[in-house]
């Protein structure tokens, strides 16, 4: 009789268990996944190019393309295929076809019409959308054949190194909303990159106007997994839900994943998240230095921890236009001064390591040859001699005469109010280069003032961060010296062959070629230091042990979170 119960028992036990696991699909549906965004990188427009911005465009919004989080391979999401390249009259063109089923909320089909549109709204001048401008240059013509709406060409003069890949980041808009009236349909590609007349200027204003009120709206406009139900709220909180119907659930791959039910972003500066973690508001941590604990010791046992790789770099840059910094020995005596290591291994316990250029040691096109600057006081100050560099009324400063007059050496540092690793990266410099009587004065700004600031090429020296694309980049928007009006160059560099090597890179789809002039890139800035570069961090992430399915994304430096569950 015992063993008749006991066997009962055990097949109530299966049952239960299976029937757990069961519920297991549901439980995922249920999660409710709670993270942090920092306030100041805020912004309600899909098309702004930040890191923040493109972690909520991964869960409201889709590009024609992506990046595997794994692979770190190009995949297609709202594309059927990676594009076709052809020939056609002489001209290059890169054919895109949109997946037959990709539809909007309200079941409108996603068309060549609506990649047209968003394309437009980047060109338009009125926009302001320098870091996508750069890369649409090269686009001539778009062509939309009613006939077929879910095929769209882009026509080129040249090749393009990158015409493919910058369609990863572009999220496609729905044309039906934010260009009800055609307004776009007006203007060519050619019109939106040269001259406008009155009337058309006027027009762009208008449109520019409208689709500004139209994102003040705060309502989700994408074809993506999630729809914003909150914008900040009373609580300063931005909060993603799962769409019950949505076209890509019957789609395969990590960018059609939609696990959590809810993903909210409590926006706060990063101490607060770090408390809001040790309470349990928020369950997933991204963005910790690694060299950190941030006296979580109690919450380990109780979470994972992930280290990867940053891939981005800090750098200091340094505007050739300065009276000081302009000659490139000045600079050079500064990277010797520096003493990158010191600050990696007293600030940052070890967790990084130097940079030598613009590409992440990890990536195959580094050029392995270069070496980092070390601190080496004798070469520094021969240096700085060798220049005419004295202290002659013993005050303490490095003077000398330039056209009848002397001037001191004497040097002012912006970096973003908030940010702790740059504030104590400003105080290390001004030790450093106090060491042979270089004045450094620290000026801490509000993020927006940083921005307008070197944009405006206002500054001495500025601290600041580049993220390192895991797929090939165009370096011309930020090394050419045509970029230093209405690109990324802000620190006005130049170079007649950086230039010519920029130019080869940008119109040639030969990768060996690419290659080899990434390689020469690099040893010329390397050489010139328009930037003292200075490290690759390491991050940690943290997460509660009940959430399963995480994997650290170098593509987005950050837990992916549709895969949670």
């Amino acid at each position: 009789m015992k063993r008749l119960l006991v066997f009962k028992m055990l097949i109530l036990l299966v049952v239960f268990v299976y029937g757990q696991k069961e519920q297991g699909k549901t439980s995922r549906e249920e999660l409710v996944v709670n993270t942090f965004e920092l306030d100041h990188l805020l912004s309600s427009d899909p098309l702004n190019n930040s890191a923040s911005t493109a972690r909520f465009n991964l869960l409201a919004y889709q590009s024609l393309l992506g990046v595997d989080p794994k692979t770190n391979e190009i995949v297609p999401v709202l594309a059927e295929t990676r594009p076709i390249r052809t020939i056609e009259n002489g001209k290059h063109v890169l054919v895109f076809k949109i997946k037959e089923d990709a539809v909007w909320d309200d079941g409108t089909p996603i068309t060549n019409q609506d990649v047209s549109t968003t394309l437009k709204i980047i060109l338009n001048p009125h926009g302001f959308l320098f870091s996508y401008q750069g890369y649409l240059k090269e686009v001539e013509e778009i062509i939309c054949d009613e006939a077929d709406p879910k095929t769209i060409k882009l026509i080129y003069e040249k090749p393009y190194a990158l015409w493919e890949a910058i369609f990863i980041d572009i999220p496609i808009l729905p044309k039906y909303l934010f260009d009800k009236e055609e307004i776009l349909d007006a203007f060519s590609i050619a019109n939106l990159k040269g001259e406008l007349s009155d009337v058309q200027d006027i027009r762009l204003k208008e449109f520019e106007k409208k689709r500004q009120e139209m994102l003040a709206s705060n309502a989700s406009f994408g074809s993506g997994p999630y729809y914003v139900s909150s914008w900040r709220g009373e609580n300063n909180i931005i909060s993603f839900s799962k769409k019950k119907k949505w076209w890509g659930t019957k789609q395969e791959g990590l960018f059609f994943e939609n696990k959590p039910k809810e993903i909210n972003f409590y926006l706060c500066e990063f101490n607060e998240a770090v408390n809001l973690f040790k309470e349990g508001k928020i369950n997933v941590l991204n963005g910790l230095a690694a060299n950190k604990d941030y006296e979580l010791e109690e919450k380990k046992s109780l979470s994972t921890t992930l280290i990867g790789s940053k891939f981005a770099f800090d750098y200091v840059g340094l505007n050739q236009h300065h009276s000081i910094l302009k000659t490139k020995n000045n600079r050079l005596a500064l990277a010797y001064l520096a003493n990158v290591e010191g600050f990696i291994d007293d600030y940052l316990k070890g967790y990084a390591q130097p940079a030598v250029g613009m590409i992440h040691p990890e990536d195959k096109r580094f050029n392995k040859e270069l070496k980092p600057y070390s601190f080496d006081l004798k070469k520094a100050q021969k240096i700085l001699k060798d220049e005419g560099w004295i202290d002659s009324n013993k005050d303490g400063i490095l003077d000398k005469m330039e056209n009848g007059k002397r001037i001191d050496f004497r040097l002012k540092v912006l970096f973003n109010m908030g940010n702790k690793r740059r504030e104590a990266l400003c105080l290390h410099l001004k030790k450093q280069f106090a060491l042979v009587g270089i004045e450094l004065e620290i000026n801490k700004v509000a993020w927006v003032v940083l921005l307008e600031r070197i944009q405006s090429h206002h500054f001495d020296m500025y601290i600041g961060g580049w993220i390192c694309s895991t797929l090939p980049i165009d370096p011309y928007p930020i090394w050419h010296s045509a970029s230093r009006n209405d690109g990324s160059n802000y620190v006005s560099y130049f170079s007649a062959e950086a230039d010519e090597r920029l130019e080869k890179m940008r119109y040639s789809a030969d990768e060996a070629m690419i290659n080899k002039n990434w390689e020469r890139l690099q040893e010329l800035v390397h050489q010139d230091l328009p930037y003292l570069f200075l490290f690759h961090e390491k991050v940690k992430c943290m997460y509660d042990k009940k959430i399963k399915g995480a994997f650290y994304a170098p593509s987005h430096r950050s837990i992916w979170l549709p895969s949670l569950y």
